[in-house]
């Protein structure tokens, strides 16, 4: 579904000739938020399990069958003639490049969302409820950074945006482990949640608009190896924290956000947009 859902979203921006692709990731991030307090309403007012399941997947499934219809289609039968006859082209690299960039940015998005509070609590030594808020300003400023990406990509650029991107990722995490004390904690997440919040929707959209292979399946590729990240990063660091402590355990973290830059510098300057997707 994940797949999909990126896959419209790269034909939808084809179609607008801009970038909109953050303001879907920003939707994302504000239906998580609303998941997460419709969940607090349920348990709240002591819900069952089943009905609370049964009433969020039925209205999930009438919006479904509201929107189907007036999807994106892929391609015309035309074009569906014409990509036939290059179906066994060769996987370009660069799309391998994009997938190792997606690796490393999801790793650090996972790290900080299961790690971030529990270093606030253990390292800096704060209370349980304070170090919620590490968590809070991450995704916070995940998405506001979604919210606003688009106008600041379409002024920018790709390329700016990702270096600075992942500059400020690796300077906020920096900040929290170099200066240890709750406010800097918390500035440091905010800015590390700022860093990742574009990096996620310009991969997806770049590797959906790939000349020479189809958005779905560049899509796909990325999102297999980055969400790799999500199970490979935080067990990662519990195992390291276990021997050597939590503060060098995100330091693997720390090592991938620079991996991250490096790949960013050498793909960008190989990328080749889709001929539909120019005007991006």
């Amino acid at each position: 579904m994940d797949i999909t859902m990126n896959g419209q979203a790269v034909l939808v921006e084809r179609a607008y000739k801009k970038t909109i692709m953050s303001s879907f990731h920003a939707a994302y991030s504000i239906g998580m938020a609303l998941g997460a307090g419709a969940g607090a309403l349920f348990a709240a007012y002591r819900c069952p399990l089943l009905p609370h399941l049964l009433s969020v997947g039925s209205l999930s499934l009438v919006t479904l069958a509201i929107v189907s219809p007036i999807i994106t289609r892929n391609q015309s039968p035309r074009q569906k003639t014409q990509t036939s006859k290059h179906s066994h082209r060769r996987i370009p690299t660069f799309i391998w490049l994009i997938a190792i960039i997606a690796f490393c940015g999801m790793t650090g998005e996972g790290s900080i969302v299961d790690w971030s509070a529990i270093y606030v609590n253990t390292v800096v030594g704060t209370t349980k409820a304070f170090s919620a808020l590490a968590v809070g300003a991450f995704a916070t400023a995940m998405t506001i950074g979604r919210l606003f990406g688009d106008r600041i990509i379409d002024r920018l650029g790709k390329r700016t945006v990702l270096l600075t991107s992942c500059a400020a990722a690796i300077t906020g995490l920096s900040i929290v482990l170099i200066i240890v004390s709750p406010v800097t904690a918390l500035l440091g997440f905010f800015l590390v949640g700022a860093g990742l919040s574009n990096v996620v929707p310009v991969i997806y959209s770049t590797a959906g608009n790939i000349q020479g292979i189809e958005p779905a399946a560049g899509i796909a590729i990325a999102s297999t190896v980055g969400y790799t990240g999500f199970f490979v990063g935080p067990p990662s660091i519990g195992y390291i924290s276990d021997s050597f402590g939590l503060r060098i355990g995100l330091c693997f973290t720390l090592l991938l956000f620079t991996l991250m830059l490096t790949f960013i510098s050498i793909s960008l300057a190989a990328s080749r947009p889709h001929p539909q997707n120019e005007a991006l």
